[in-house]
């Protein structure tokens, strides 16, 4: 009997053992949604740890792969990956981690990936099938610029101009030429040419040796390219002419004559070249037949032009050199057929940042703001893929209920986030013609969101939110509202308009208090930012002066401090219990005054970047007893309030998730997570689990 009841016993302490380390190797999953983190407080703020990050970070470019399956979307933060018959499923990151990335390459058969990395002098090599990674190449202090796989090579080159031959199986770098400008890769994958200050060369990959130059001396060569069968190479000089080169005689075929000439893309298997110019009188691509120097179509690409505006802003031509296609000034993506110069498709895209025919030419990648499409040209329809692409965020902030965190970016979006729902974003647009949101705002009750733009201030009632009238808004005024309040009584918003501050009763929106009455309309006022005490009995104003200007709500009444600053204050903080105000001014330093009498307690210099304007980058924990501030961006310190001790660092380079700089931080209303908004264009999420 004793015997059963052990073994009942053992295997029930088994279950429960396996039940146990199943619910920890899931709950991180969970804890990431549903927040199931231990509270940040000044004993364990040393303990924070990167937990994941928001979406998938600022835009740089996109490509198919050789076999068309695949799209490769590169952002700052890496590079992701797309099945091209799935579009709607996340994209996969595939460039090894979240790290600051400038560009990426392809091997043509889609094997290996490269990526620059950091500053741009580094270039990780990605085994797209295997996952493996490492640093293949560097070249301290300089950034590369171009690159191109042949084999178990890579050849590329950086701004110091130097060309480097890399040995992928080797691991090692197998040639070094100096004083390059520009390489091109022959169609055979067994030579380069190279420009130099002396001309054109052709070098051996195979011997690593120079085989002979070209007649002609052009110093410095740009747009290297050879045609598809490797017979001719063309290049351009100094904007004056496309040249035509014999490989085989290595002499001058012929020239064509440009005049302002912007920017060319050559047709990568075809004989094919598009021009368009810098002049904002031409709106006009042209198409070039490279094989006899003739000017087959002039291709309208807007019907108007403005000053100082070139008409075309991307332009792309297919593979085969039949399709070709153009964002202009005025965001019409038109298309061709290159061999009638007929018109084939016209879309309206917005604020677009690349431009990519699909291999077969029956399809284009494009961008629209924070989107990325994907237009099909037999069926003209255009397809969103997922992936919540961002460019610059300004300003992130919790609702205080917890329920919401909201960024505002640059380009006339605003984007929500339920914390339990991180993997589904809303992205709401307040107007077409906002070029810019500049903060996000939520009310007390956590029912409005306000968006302050360059344009206006818009209110969002919530409860829309994720219907079909999402963005609706309601404007609350026309004038730019830069930084926007709420009173934390919910009975005030303000707004800073450049030029004067207007305070508005939240409950009829009528303006109760207007700076604009007390200024000589002949000596304008500029205004840095604002923000309401914690009881919401004062609204605390920083003119671009060395003061600060206190209104009290009760009385209406403004009175001014001179604070003996050096420099005018860019960014204002109440702690949480309305103690202590945390003021940055412009020099780089933060002064930490006593709320009532404004008196300094105390001061330190380096916690933020003084190019970032108005934003603020210092965020109080919910208790007030200590605050987390950048270092120049790069690291974050918090510090005691009341003493100004460090009391901890945390160095995002060691969080597993590569280099990059803050650019905004926000504690969550219960104190369990610290956001942060990068430069990468993502949002980290750091927390202690429990």
């Amino acid at each position: 009997m004793f015997s059963i009841n052990r073994l009942v016993w053992q295997r029930l302490l088994c279950a429960v053992l396996i039940v146990a380390f199943s619910v920890a190797l899931v709950s991180p999953i969970h804890a990431q949604g549903k927040l199931t983190f231990a509270k940040i407080t000044e004993q364990n703020v040393s303990q924070l740890k990167w937990q994941r990050s928001v979406s998938a970070g600022v835009m740089l470019n996109a490509a198919w792969s050789a076999n068309a399956k695949s799209i490769f979307i590169t952002t700052r933060a890496g590079v992701y990956r797309y099945d091209g018959a799935n579009l709607t499923a996340s994209p996969t990151l595939v460039s090894g981690d979240l790290i600051y990335t400038q560009n990426a390459f392809f091997s043509p058969d889609s094997r290996w990936l490269a990526t620059i990395i950091g500053t741009g002098s580094k270039l990780r090599l990605i085994n797209l099938a295997t996952g493996e990674y490492w640093t293949a190449l560097e070249d301290p202090r300089h950034s590369w610029k171009n690159l191109a796989f042949t084999g178990d090579l890579i050849v590329g080159t950086t701004d110091a101009h130097r060309l480097w031959v890399y040995s992928i199986s080797r691991k090692r770098v197998l040639l070094t030429i100096n004083d390059v400008n520009e390489f091109a890769l022959h169609p055979d994958g067994k030579q380069i040419a190279i420009s130099d200050n002396r001309g054109i060369a052709l070098w051996n990959l195979s011997t690593l040796q120079q085989t002979g130059r070209f007649a002609l001396r052009l110093p410095y060569a740009y747009g290297l390219r050879f045609n598809a069968d490797g017979s001719a190479l063309y290049t351009f000089n100094a904007n004056d002419f496309i040249y035509v080169l014999d490989t085989r005689t290595r002499k001058e075929k012929f020239r064509v004559s440009t005049t302002n000439l912007y920017a060319m893309e050559y047709a990568a298997q075809g004989n094919a070249a598009i021009l368009w110019y810098s002049d904002s009188t031409t709106p006009f691509l042209q198409i070039v037949d490279l094989q006899t120097g003739k000017r087959t179509f002039n291709l309208r690409v807007t019907e108007s032009t403005r000053q100082y505006t070139s008409p075309t802003w991307l332009a792309a031509i297919s593979a085969d050199g039949k399709r070709v296609a153009s964002l202009s000034w005025d965001n019409k993506l038109r298309v061709w057929d290159a061999v009638t110069g007929k018109q084939l498709r016209e879309q309206r895209i917005s604020d677009a940042s690349f431009l990519s025919f699909s291999p077969d030419g029956s399809q284009l990648l494009t961008s629209s703001i924070s989107n990325v499409l994907r237009y099909d040209l037999e069926s003209d329809q255009l397809t969103t893929l997922t992936g919540d692409y961002g460019r610059n965020i300004g300003d992130l902030v919790f609702s205080p209920d917890g329920k919401l965190l909201a960024t505002a970016i640059t380009d006339n979006v605003a984007r929500l986030w339920r914390v339990d729902e991180w993997d589904h974003m809303h992205e709401l647009r307040p107007a077409q013609s906002a070029a810019s949101v500049y903060q996000a705002v939520f009310s007390p009750d956590s029912k409005t969101l306000l968006l302050g733009t360059n344009e206006a201030g818009w209110l969002y009632d919530l409860a829309q939110l994720g219907k079909s009238d999402a963005n609706q808004f309601a404007n609350l005024t026309k004038q730019a509202c830069l930084v926007a309040a709420y009173s934390p009584d919910g009975k005030y918003i303000a707004c800073n308009a450049s030029s004067t501050v207007i305070v508005w009763d939240a409950a009829t929106r009528k303006v109760v208090w207007d700076y604009a009455t007390l200024l000589d309309p002949n000596n304008p006022t500029y205004f840095n930012t604002l923000t309401f005490s914690a009881d919401s009995r004062q609204l605390l104003i920083a003119p671009f002066i060395t003061r600060l200007d206190v209104l009290d709500l009760r009385t209406l009444k403004l009175k001014t401090y001179d604070l003996s600053l050096s420099q005018p204050i860019s960014a204002i903080n109440f702690s949480p219990d309305g103690k202590w105000l945390a003021v940055q001014d412009n020099v780089n330093t933060v002064h930490i005054l006593d709320s009532k009498t404004f008196k300094a307690k105390w001061s330190v210099r380096g916690l933020v970047r003084s190019f970032d304007g108005f934003r603020s980058f210092i965020a109080f924990s919910p208790d007030g007893s200590f605050f987390a501030a950048p270092d120049w961006g790069a690291y974050l310190r918090f510090f005691d309030t009341t003493t100004g001790k460090v009391i901890a660092e945390l160095n995002p380079n060691t969080s597993g998730e590569g280099t990059y700089n803050f650019t905004g931080i926000t504690f969550s209303p219960d104190g369990t997570l610290l956001a942060g908004t990068t430069d990468l264009g993502v949002i980290m999420l750091w927390g202690i689990k429990n």
